[in-house]
């Protein structure tokens, strides 16, 4: 038989896509506020009201009291560690490691801002790892990349900072509990944004969205954060709608709208990848576009006047078994709080699932608006 969708009247379908091109021209013109962000019971939410209420309108929420996160046992929430090692201990994760707590931090540019820590890696791993080694690549000359030959190119350019992304290597589940909690002076180790194993999946199994109020979005990616200690991820977006499930520990969620594009500096950076040292690879330079050079925790309003002219954040705390509803192009910068009482060699633990934006706009561009993406519009349309 056909679809629940194919069926929908041609004037219904001409009227909604009114409708959401409406909620488009309010996103990119409203200046959203504090009292914009609710937390709501996940079963006083309907697949209706959640399209209605949050997806369209671009709002953030939080859900909880989730029934699937009540019923799920110790272990399957990443509660158990010693359960987990025996389980998981021959699942392959991909382990972020840094000097630094701030993953995917921005640094200024010039060569003496970056740093240097081939020898710090060796004297931390020793024998263990000798040929793991921190370093960065020279920054190239921004006028012989891409197009940034005129001022008006350059001006998409953010020259005087770079995003550092932190050092890589493959590790057991089991391997990166043990390295977690070993809690070595002046490392950070992060699983942050893997695409969740096999096996985990099955673990997470009983957190299904999509069988309760989100049957209508997309998914693209299923990802896992495994952190100790405090770690955090610098102001930026996702072009995804995203929803995250805290597990263990708390995070603290600091949110701007896109219309504060502009204000936050959206534009090129150069991006260095920190990587393991096998001969002449020092590294990689990208560019990277969805990372703000802003620093919220010393913002630098002679350098970034503009930010003065930002909306007031909205801060979000995100408990365990709580879920935050973080729409496409919101900015976020995101802090992990280890487990209360466990101080900094605490655990935490979280899971997000990205899905297909519902609206879009070319990149970097602070002064495009965001356009509804018709592409997934027949899906929206069985969410109401």
């Amino acid at each position: 038989g056909k679809s629940r969708y194919s069926v929908m009247g041609g004037g219904v379908v001409v009227l909604s896509i009114v409708v959401v091109v409406l909620i488009a021209y309010s996103l990119n013109s409203k200046n959203h506020t504090n009292d914009q962000y609710i937390r709501i019971r996940e079963s006083d939410l309907t697949a209706n009201s959640f399209l209605r209420d949050y997806v369209l309108p671009g709002r953030p929420v939080v859900i909880t009291n989730s029934k699937q996160y009540h019923d799920a046992t110790p272990v399957q929430k990443f509660l158990n560690t010693t359960a987990l090692r025996i389980l998981q201990k021959r699942t392959s994760v991909k382990l972020s490691l840094s000097h630094n707590s701030s993953f995917d931090h921005v640094e200024h540019a010039t060569h003496g801002g970056w740093h240097t820590a081939s020898a710090f890696w060796e004297s931390w791993y020793g024998s263990e790892l000798s040929d793991l080694k921190e370093v960065h690549s020279q920054r190239s000359d921004p006028t012989q990349y891409r197009d940034c030959t005129t001022a008006a190119d350059c001006s998409l350019f953010t020259l005087d900072k770079v995003v550092v992304r932190p050092t890589t290597r493959q590790a057991t589940l089991g391997e990166v509990l043990d390295l977690l909690t070993e809690n070595k002076t002046g490392v950070h180790a992060y699983v942050q944004a893997e695409e969740v194993p096999k096996k985990i999946k099955k673990q997470l199994a009983w957190w299904k969205p999509s069988a309760t109020f989100a049957p209508f979005l997309q998914e693209e990616f299923f990802g896992i954060w495994i952190g100790i200690g405090e770690k955090t991820a610098q102001l930026h977006y996702d072009a995804n709608e995203n929803l995250f499930l805290q597990l263990v520990g708390t995070r603290r969620w600091t949110l701007f709208p896109p219309n504060n594009s502009v204000n936050l500096y959206e534009s090129f950076m150069f991006e260095v990848e920190e990587k393991q040292k096998h001969g002449d690879n020092d590294g990689e330079v990208n560019l990277s576009f969805f990372t703000s050079p802003v620093d919220l925790a010393a913002v630098d309003l002679e350098r970034f006047p503009l930010f003065a002219n930002a909306s007031a954040p909205i801060v979000v705390t995100l408990n365990p078994g709580e879920m935050l509803f973080v729409p496409s192009y919101w900015w976020h910068q995101v802090e992990s709080i280890p487990e209360e009482g466990q101080g900094s060699g605490g655990l935490t633990v979280g899971a997000n699932r990205f899905f297909e934006p519902v609206f879009e706009k070319p990149t970097p561009c602070g002064t495009c608006r965001l356009q509804p993406n018709f592409k997934v519009y027949p899906l929206l349309h069985g969410g109401r």
